[in-house]
């Protein structure tokens, strides 16, 4: 684990009260995760399997020719997570058919709308959030 990781771990352990019962205990690793974000210049927080969920979805739009063939399929996505809670830099990791949905699925995540976390009372980016948009027509039609 990075030493980021790791202040960003006790940073939220912290926020969630799960580091310490003792008041004066928690002011000191408050103060150390200060000093130490201090000395990280970078603003983009790596998503490490932890899951982070849009607080807002759009439903994506089936291809047609998908709909009429009933193909059913996935699209896995990895994407970075913007200061505004914005996905960018969206690129499929993983498609079944390969290719069929992948634009219906980008076009929808371009829409999710994230909570970025505060550290510092600043926002930051998330970098290596994955998503998976399944594609059911039978689902779809009930």
């Amino acid at each position: 684990m990075s030493a980021k990781s790791l202040v960003i771990t006790l940073y939220f352990l912290l926020c969630t009260g799960c580091v310490c019962a003792d008041n004066s205990q928690n002011f000191q690793v408050s103060a150390i995760i200060d000093a130490c974000l201090d000395e990280i210049s970078e603003e983009v927080i790596p998503c490490e399997g932890v899951g982070y969920l849009p607080y807002y979805t759009v439903s994506p739009n089936t291809p047609l020719e998908a709909i009429e063939n009933d193909v059913n399929g996935y699209v896995v996505m990895e994407f970075t997570v913007d200061e505004q809670g914005i996905p960018k830099e969206i690129i499929v990791v993983e498609s079944e058919p390969e290719g069929v949905f992948d634009k219906a699925a980008i076009d929808a995540l371009s829409q999710f709308r994230y909570n970025p976390p505060i550290v510092n009372n600043q926002p930051h980016a998330v970098r290596g959030v994955l998503y998976k948009v399944e594609f059911n027509q039978r689902a779809d039609q009930k």
